[in-house]
């Protein structure tokens, strides 16, 4: 996007961003895949947790 606001004149890339933000691709299957497949290799054992008591 800062490509675009420089080459478009515009002051700031917010400005663009704010003109252009529909045009953006917003599929983030790949983001969601890549952190699932992430979450699947940690360990699914629960921390051992001990009573507070006061």
């Amino acid at each position: 996007m800062y490509e675009l606001s420089v080459a478009m004149g515009h002051e700031s890339e917010a400005v663009t961003n704010k003109v252009y933000a529909h045009l953006r691709k917003r599929d983030h299957s790949a983001k969601r895949a890549a952190f699932s497949a992430f979450l699947a290799q940690q360990s699914t054992t629960p921390a051992p947790v001990a009573a507070i008591r006061g």
